[in-house]
């Protein structure tokens, strides 16, 4: 898709002066689209995409942050991309970035409503609970997904798994 200078240009200040602003990436880029797609007869507002909301903001002193979780997840989906990405972070990580990891795991568990706790998303929390180190709540998060019984990833313990 060929990107119109005037239109990209109307999308960078308007991005920019959002993330500058405070505002999150993806809500900066959700603005500066419409703003664009206001000029009309172009398509330049379609370039920009943004795949996955990470909660990144420009903090006070300039430098990209990562915010806490709100609890405002849309769909199940992005609990358990979340809890996925956790997991990942997770690995190889110093001590005190572990213990923050852990508080954010664990209120995602909080906020996964019953509606959403089936095999996958329980199954991603206990990876993530497993990666942290923390054996007994990835456990108790297995077997609330083998009783789920919607999981086609998870299976019954076999004989040889119990030893």
């Amino acid at each position: 898709m060929a990107v119109n200078d005037a239109a990209g240009l109307v999308f960078a200040r308007s991005f920019y002066q959002s993330m500058l602003g405070g505002l999150k990436f993806g809500e900066s880029v959700k603005l500066a689209r419409q703003e664009t797609h206001a000029l009309g007869a172009n398509n330049t507002w379609g370039a920009y995409q943004v795949l996955r909301e990470s909660g990144l903001r420009i903090d006070a002193a300039g430098r990209f942050a990562e915010l806490g979780l709100n609890g405002t997840f849309y769909s199940r989906r992005e609990c358990v991309d979340e809890l996925r990405d956790l997991a990942a972070k997770a690995t190889g990580a110093p001590a005190d970035r572990v213990k923050s990891l852990a508080e954010s795991v664990a209120e995602l568990d909080r906020l996964l409503i019953s509606t959403w706790r089936d095999g996958e998303s329980l199954s991603a929390l206990a990876e993530a609970f497993k990666s942290l180190g923390n054996f007994g709540a990835a456990l108790e998060a297995y077997d609330e997904a083998l009783r789920d019984g919607k999981s086609g990833r998870l299976c019954k313990p076999s004989k040889a798994m119990r030893i």
